[in-house]
């Protein structure tokens, strides 16, 4: 099905083609196995700040949920500009509302969305008409990044301010290009092609040592390019490096085997070394790429993910295994496609045919696939499998494998009291175990917010004291992260930039520069702007004396089109964005100095769970959002009512305050 839509009238003509079977991203939280919406908007997530302006909106709908299933059903997708900047000025009728309407035959549905205007943030409303009747709604909001260029009118995107420049410095203009390529940063400092190009226009320039820096921030933004390991390549040789040139020269090569001008600097590099034999081999290979096909398909798929989304990425992996039905990493790497998507029975068979060839990967994936099906005992089996075996990885899995299987609970609730002690017992003996021989872990390296570590959110749902059980694994991982740090968070398994930290504040916060300095509250939150613990913050953050405290939100998974959300003033006048990145979170808190930090909903979140982990404040607390302790060692304080149990102090790792 097609359907086309004029959207923003002349200044932005959206063209949305339908397509069926797109693939949702991200499964992070603990939460998602329990309950599904309707209806959702897969993509955009909320929040997205795009560099480009084009956009695949992703859409979801399960009509198996609803009762007596779909009949005569619609889907009405909406979009309107939801904040123009004042220099932006739209045609006529270009902010109205714009709808369109179709019949809704399939669960997953495309959009591709062309024309948005740089500088505008949008609203974005899906529903669902079951029987004439609106039964679920989905909304969106997302912003597009632009450029202000000196003597240039309007705003301009972030691809065309680059292409600008490009063709400037194609023409031998580099002090102009390079200017350009500075306004990109300044707005957007990570993005990659702009440090690529600033870097290219430097070493041109004879400024070797200065573009080495550029050169390899393209790098460690975008490792997957081949061209920014080419150019990073040709910067090294030019400072007698000539031995990182080469391993650069191989990673562009790895990347993309038909990278013709990556072999021929590699056969230079070999050449300046006297390798003769090796520099033929090298200058010969271009002609014989092919033989590197597989290796250059699977990363065209993984960039197609990134670019295009997962219907597409869907469609590369199938066509790959139709050519090699036996290579490994495809089968991981589609597992991976349909488990993000919530289909884990179909992720399943992928990732069991990716562990038995061999693939440790897609062993690790078929195990945290078993958990959250409900098949703990398999899951656990798994996990043994895997560390009977000998393996090499250059992430060094061993202990985060064992971290892993020693905190595996029981995604469902078990039907039996027995078999829930059991759960427990279990649990508590592998955590003491790992305490016991911290000294003979080996260091790992991990990113905790998308490896599947344990939060033991679950554990909530057993009705029984889970004190000692939440203290020994928050001690467990406090000793990993922190005080041995024997888990590095270098592990990267996630593709795209992260969003910085954006601060919203409130113009009337001046305050005279006089007497001491007001107590610096701060509430970290990954629901602030939806769920019940959203809703009882609403109400309790705006009662603090403003004269008293100064109130710092901490918004999790939130990024600067925030400022569209109108319950940010009504919270507090200084909310902080920050994205679903432990390192940037936790750092960008600490540079906020607080006094106080209270965590509304502790282990529900992985971000904010890991966060926590670190002394971050003088006085940190645990609000009742999630009823339950949070047993991490950095938690002095656990902030509930005044009806709790007179023995309630047994129950948390915490010391209980009661409000009253």
């Amino acid at each position: 099905m097609t359907r086309s839509w004029a959207w923003l009238g002349a200044a932005c003509a959206c063209v949305c083609v339908a397509l069926a079977a797109a693939l949702s991203p991200g499964f992070n939280d603990p939460m998602p196995y329990y309950t599904f919406p309707l209806l959702e908007i897969l993509h955009p997530l909320n929040g997205l700040l795009l560099a480009q302006t084009e956009l695949q909106v992703e859409i979801e709908v399960r009509g198996e949920l609803l009762g007596g299933g779909l009949h005569r059903s619609r889907v009405c997708v909406l979009m309107q500009p939801a904040y123009v900047p004042p220099d932006v000025v739209l045609d006529p009728g270009a902010a109205e509302l714009d709808e369109s309407c179709f019949d809704q035959s399939l669960n997953y549905t495309t959009f591709h969305v062309a024309g948005l205007v740089p500088g505008l943030s949008y609203a974005l409303t899906v529903g669902l008409e079951n029987d004439g009747n609106m039964v679920a709604l989905s909304t969106r909001t997302f912003s597009v990044g632009s450029i202000l260029l000196p003597g240039v009118d309007g705003r301009l995107s972030v691809d065309d301010a680059l292409e600008a420049g490009a063709r400037l410095h194609n023409a031998r203009d580099r002090v102009t290009a390079s200017r350009i390529y500075r306004y990109v940063l300044e707005i957007f400092p990570d993005h990659p092609q702009a440090q690529h190009l600033l870097g290219l226009a430097l070493y041109q320039d004879g400024e070797s040592e200065q573009a080495l820096s550029y050169l390899r921030r393209a790098v460690q933004a975008n490792e997957s390019e081949e061209n920014f390991h080419n150019s990073l390549g040709i910067c090294l040789k030019s400072l007698g490096r000539v031995d990182e040139a080469i391993r650069h020269y191989r990673r562009a090569l790895e990347l993309n085997p038909m990278e013709v001008q990556a072999s021929i600097n590699l056969g230079d590099a070999m050449q300046s070394q006297g390798k003769w034999e090796e520099a033929l081999k090298e200058y010969s290979k271009p002609g014989k790429a092919e033989n590197l096909a597989k290796d250059a398909t699977g990363r065209m798929c993984e960039l197609i993910r990134v670019t295009d989304g997962w219907y597409h990425a869907d469609r590369c992996l199938n066509e790959a295994l139709e050519r090699w039905p036996d290579e490994p990493v495809f089968h991981n790497d589609r597992g991976n496609l349909l488990a993000n998507a919530g289909q884990f029975e179909t992720a399943l068979d992928e990732y069991q045919r990716s562990s038995s060839l061999g693939l440790l990967a897609g062993m690790l994936n078929l195990a945290d696939t078993l958990e959250a099906l409900g098949e703990t005992q398999k899951c656990i089996d798994m996990y043994d499998q895997i560390l009977g075996k000998d393996f090499d990885d250059r992430f060094h899995p061993r202990t985060r494998i064992m971290v892993m299987r020693a905190t595996v609970l029981p995604r469902v609730l078990p039907s039996t009291q027995k078999e829930i002690d059991d759960s427990r017992d279990r649990f508590e003996r592998e955590v003491e175990a790992l305490l016991h021989n911290l000294d003979s872990l080996d260091k790992t390296e991990v990113d905790p917010n998308r490896v599947s570590i344990s939060t033991a959110i679950t554990l909530t749902a057993h009705n029984r004291n889970n004190r000692e059980l939440k203290s020994a694994m928050g001690y467990l991982y406090w000793q990993l992260l922190y005080q041995r740090q024997i888990m590095r968070e270098d592990y990267v398994a996630s593709y795209g930039i992260v969003p910085l930290p954006y601060t919203q504040r409130s113009e009337d916060i001046s305050r005279p520069a006089i007497g001491p300095r007001r107590l610096r509250v701060g509430f970290v939150s990954r629901y602030i702007f939806n769920s019940a613990v959203g809703l009882y913050m609403s109400e309790l953050i705006p009662m603090f004396n403003r004269e008293k405290y100064e109130i710092i939100v901490f918004a999790i998974s939130q990024s600067k089109s925030m400022k569209v959300v109108k319950e940010v003033e009504a919270i507090t006048e200084t909310i902080v964005a920050l994205p679903k990145d432990v390192r940037i979170a936790r750092e960008e808190i600490r540079a906020w100095n607080m006094d106080v930090i209270i965590y509304p909903e502790l282990g529900m979140d992985k971000t904010t769970y890991f966060v926590s982990l670190d002394r971050l404040a003088k006085v940190q607390a645990v609000w009742w959002g999630n009823a339950d302790t949070s047993g991490v060692p950095t938690m002095d304080y656990y902030l509930t009512s005044e009806h709790e149990h007179e023995n309630s102090n047994s129950h948390y790792s915490e010391a209980v305050y009661q409000f009253r």
